[in-house]
């Protein structure tokens, strides 16, 4: 098998250029993966791909190849040129070494339709091709049967989109956030609910990363009534006086400081505006402040944010028109100094925000952790037998861990140590091993059976970033799990008081599995230990 890729969908919008796929060589993973596109008019735009996570489906497609789970990217870019005429090509290094240029005849000019969007039929056909020479049909029908389902739903929210609605009876609430999931759209929709049932109008604004649009549901949670737009200028222009702006999330934001100067225009004209400090987006727009070395950055000074960001892998950065962290910290300070209310989660979040901004020293930050009572108490006894199982939740990308999981595994298997990993959730980019196990997605409820199924002796949260809070965090605590956590963020801060936890002082495989290791040993004798079944 040759080189292949594809992909799933892709979308250009003005200059904007965003969408994800795959590509695979059966010899070797890719390491690094940069598409460069060369305009007509003599500019050239270069696109540093990411990898886009977990694809189960690629392992099933593509079986005998080891590392195809891992082959997914995502890709993101302001275009400097026109589509025009442009040439593409892949440039490719893989883990064996091999350097590889590799042109993509027609793109994107060639395959971009009316809308925008790239086709991706080439990428299916390589799919069923694939299948039906391996005589699967069973997962092709499979696959067939949820692209029928996603573009019926497709289908169905572009209907219902309209570019003008009603005005509302009163002004309402303008929400805007992110549409990515994850704790802080939980979050959102808690509060989200707790207005409308106050009696306030709620409108909810987000980008729609899949097409590069921009939409306002003016019923969430209710009744279908979303309005979409195909550029930012459009959307702003389109949104009605508030009586409140709140800023849940600006990550994703093509040009979040095109929406800064909209809502300090507001705050001007007296609009109140709630902040939550759900991430570290107003420090920086890499905002979780894992650098370009991959460490969490300590807020260097200005001149080290320069170098930083053009070599950051960070997403969304490419689709942002510029990168000064003096002019964004500048724009974040006048919308904060002026908001009503500014919330954290955790005290380390309202420090690190301070070392960003001294000059907010003396503005009040209210600090208002999230509500956890939902989560039950179940203690689930560790098992300390070797080999020691060492549990890993959730979905496990770049900034929660990845790399360290892998680095962990690998010196596990050379050591031949007495332990494994298991990944309750996903893990991106997982290596091949019999040290690693990926039980993939589970359901809220779930967690105590799946770590007394899998023997658990220690779990370990290797986030390399500052989190605000963490809800894994307080669930493995719930369960009263033995738990290490690096010295970073709202993790950290509460592991201190936690009777089985542990601190670990570098972010590093090694320090991890050292310290996992000695947790137990300072644990087993309090615990009895279990013999096998």
């Amino acid at each position: 098998m040759s080189l292949r890729h594809a992909f799933d969908s892709l979308v250009v919008r003005e200059d904007r250029l965003f969408g994800w796929g795959w590509l695979l060589d059966p010899a070797s993973p890719v390491r690094r993966l940069r598409l460069v596109i060369e305009h007509a008019d003599g500019s050239v735009t270069e696109v540093q791909c990411q990898p886009a996570g977990h694809r189960p489906d690629l392992a099933e497609v593509y079986p005998t190849v080891a590392h195809a789970a891992g082959s997914g990217f995502l890709m993101q870019a302001r275009l400097r040129g026109p589509v025009a005429g442009a040439q593409a090509r892949w440039e490719i290094e893989l883990e064996d070494g091999r350097q590889v240029s590799e042109a993509i005849p027609g793109f994107p000019g060639g395959q971009v339709s009316g809308r925008g969007a790239v086709s991706p039929w080439r990428g299916r056909w390589l799919v069923a091709r694939q299948l039906l020479s391996q005589g699967r049909p069973g997962p092709l029908l499979r696959r067939a049967t949820a692209m029928l389902g996603r573009r019926l739903a497709g289908w169905r929210r572009r209907a219902r989109a309209r570019q003008a609605g009603p005005e509302p009876a009163a002004p309402p609430w303008l929400v805007f956030d992110h549409a990515m999931g994850g704790g802080a759209n939980h979050f959102r929709d808690e509060r989200v609910s707790a207005w409308r049932a106050q009696g306030e109008a709620v409108w909810l604004v987000t980008p729609h990363l899949p097409t590069q649009t921009y939409l306002v549901d003016r019923d969430p949670g209710g009744k279908d009534d979303v309005a979409a737009y195909d550029s930012l200028p459009a959307l702003l222009a389109a949104l009605p006086a508030p009586s409140r702006i709140v800023i849940n999330s600006l990550v994703s934001w093509d040009d979040p400081l095109q929406v800064l100067d909209w809502i300090h225009a507001r705050q001007q004209a007296g609009t109140p505006v709630i902040y939550y400090l759900h991430d570290y987006h107003p420090a920086c727009p890499a905002w979780t402040l894992v650098d370009d070395t991959g460490r969490y950055c300590g807020i260097p000074p200005l001149s080290r944010c320069a170098t930083c960001l053009p070599n950051n892998p960070a997403p969304f950065l490419g689709l942002m028109p510029r990168l000064d962290v003096g002019e964004w910290r500048a724009a974040w300070t006048r919308v904060l100094a002026a908001a009503e209310q500014r919330v954290a989660f955790s005290q380390t979040s309202i420090d690190v925000l301070r070392l960003a901004f001294p000059g907010l020293a003396g503005v009040d930050v209210a600090l208002e952790p999230h509500d956890t009572s939902y989560i039950r108490r179940e203690p689930v006894a560790p098992r300390f037998d070797d080999p020691l199982v060492i549990a890993v939740v959730g979905q496990i990308n770049r900034y929660k861990g990845a790399g360290i999981v892998r680095e962990m595994v690998a010196l596990i298997d050379a050591a031949g140590l007495p332990a494994r990993v298991v990944v309750v959730g996903t893990l991106d980019d997982p290596p091949v091993s019999p040290a690693l196990r990926i039980t993939g997605p589970y359901r809220a409820g779930e967690l105590p059976d799946l770590l007394r199924r899998e023997r658990v002796g220690v779990c370990l949260l290797p986030s390399i970033w500052h989190e605000t809070f963490s809800y894994v965090t307080s669930e493995l605590m719930a369960l009263d799990m033995p738990l290490a956590v690096f010295d970073l963020g709202a993790p950290a801060e509460r592991v201190r008081g936690y009777g089985r936890g542990c601190i670990i002082p570098a972010v590093e495989a090694r320090a991890a599995l050292d310290a996992v290791f000695a947790l137990r040993d300072r644990l087993a004798p309090a615990v009895p230990r279990l013999d096998p079944p």
